[in-house]
C-alpha cells in the first residue's frame, strides 16, 4: 500500500520528516495542504474518518495500534520532528561558535606572545622534538639557559618551535621561559655545547708548550684535551692513546667541531691529539709553537690516525 504524508503550507520537507518515514521503502504520497490530502484520499478510495486516518499514522510508525488520530495531528507531530531537528541544529551550531570564539582567543593570544617574544632558554635540561609530541623523533637535548630562537606557538599553547644551533624543532612550553633573544645575542647562552667547547679551547691560543703540562701555565697535547674537556666536567686520562681509546670512534666523515682527532707520528702508537674545529680545521699543543691552528693537509693528513666523540650533541 503507497503511503500519504500531508505537510502543512508552512511545512517544509526536512530531517524531520525523514525521520518519520525512515525504514520504510513504500512509495510515499506527499501532501502539502489538507485540501491536496482529501483529494489523494479520495482518489485512493479511502475515508477521511478518524479510523483511516489512525492507519495511516500507524502505517508512518507514528502511532500504536490502538491509537487514533486525524490529518491535524499528523501534521502537529510532523512539525515536532522539525522542531526537534532545529533545536538539534541549532545546538550544534552553538557549539561550533563556542569553539571558534575559543580558537580565536587562543590564535590572538599565541600572536601577543609572539609579538611579545622571539627567545626561549631552558628552565631545565630539555630534549627537542622533530614534532610537538614526546612520541616524535628526538633531535638534540638543550641544556639548561640555552637560549633558542623562538619561531612559533602551536594553537594548544603547549608546545614551540625554535631553533638552536643550525636544528629546528619543538620544545615542551613548560619547559621554557620567554625571552627576547637579542639580550643574549653574542653569548653563551646561544651557543651549543659544541660551540661553547671550541670558543673555549680558542681562549688559549698562543698558550706556551710544556711537556707534561695541564694547565694555561703551559700545556702538552693530551693535557691541553684534558684540561678543556675538564671545563665542560669531562674527565679523562692524560695520554693521547688512552683518549682514543677510551670514547666512541667516528668516520672521517661524520667528524664535529668539538670531536677529538689523533694522530701517530712513526706508525705505531698515539702520538698526538687535537681538537676538531669543523672545515678541515683543528687547534692543538705542539711543541712548535704552542696552542694553535692547524689544518688537515700535507703533514698532518698524513700521519691523521682518527677521531672519538664525547660530546653528545
Amino acid at each position: 500500500m503507497e503511503r500519504l504524508l500531508i505537510l502543512e503550507d508552512d511545512l517544509a520537507l526536512g530531517e524531520g520528516v525523514r525521520l518519520a518515514l525512515q525504514g520504510d521503502d513504500r512509495p510515499v504520497t506527499l501532501c502539502r495542504t489538507l485540501a491536496q490530502a482529501r483529494q489523494a484520499l479520495e482518489e485512493a478510495g479511502l475515508s477521511q474518518s478518524a479510523q483511516a486516518n489512525s492507519n495511516i499514522a500507524i502505517d508512518l510508525g507514528m502511532l500504536e495500534q490502538e491509537e487514533t488520530v486525524d490529518l491535524s495531528q499528523l501534521a502537529v507531530q510532523a512539525v515536532q520532528l522539525q522542531q526537534e531537528e532545529e533545536a538539534r541544529q541549532a545546538e550544534a551550531a552553538r557549539q561550533a561558535n563556542r569553539e571558534a570564539a575559543r580558537r580565536t582567543g587562543r590564535q590572538a593570544a599565541r600572536q601577543a606572545l609572539l609579538d611579545a617574544y622571539d627567545g626561549a632558554m631552558a628552565a631545565r635540561q630539555i630534549t627537542v622534538y622533530a614534532a610537538p609530541s614526546d612520541s616524535a623523533a628526538s633531535l638534540r637535548t638543550l641544556r639548561q639557559g640555552k637560549v633558542a630562537r623562538l619561531n612559533d606557538v602551536t594553537e594548544d599553547g603547549n608546545w614551540y618551535q625554535i631553533t638552536f644551533s643550525g636544528t629546528t624543532g619543538y620544545v615542551r612550553a613548560d619547559g621554557c621561559q620567554t625571552v627576547q633573544y637579542s639580550d643574549y645575542a653574542g653569548t653563551s647562552a646561544v651557543k651549543s655545547a659544541r660551540e661553547d667547547l671550541v670558543d673555549y679551547a680558542k681562549s688559549f691560543l698562543g698558550t706556551r708548550y710544556v711537556w707534561g703540562g695541564a694547565s694555561p701555565s703551559g700545556f702538552d697535547c693530551s693535557g691541553f684535551t684534558m684540561y678543556v674537556y675538564a671545563h665542560f666536567g669531562y674527565r679523562m686520562s692524560h695520554g693521547a692513546s688512552d683518549q682514543l681509546y677510551a670514547f666512541t670512534r667516528v668516520s672521517t666523515a661524520e667528524r664535529l667541531a668539538g670531536d677529538l682527532v689523533f694522530f701517530s707520528y712513526g706508525g705505531g702508537d698515539i702520538s698526538h691529539v687535537g681538537i676538531y674545529l669543523g672545515g678541515g680545521a683543528f687547534i692543538h699543543a705542539t711543541s712548535n709553537g704552542g696552542v694553535k691552528i692547524s689544518y688537515f693537509d700535507g703533514y698532518y693528513s698524513s700521519t691523521y690516525v682518527g677521531a672519538v666523540r664525547i660530546l653528545a650533541d
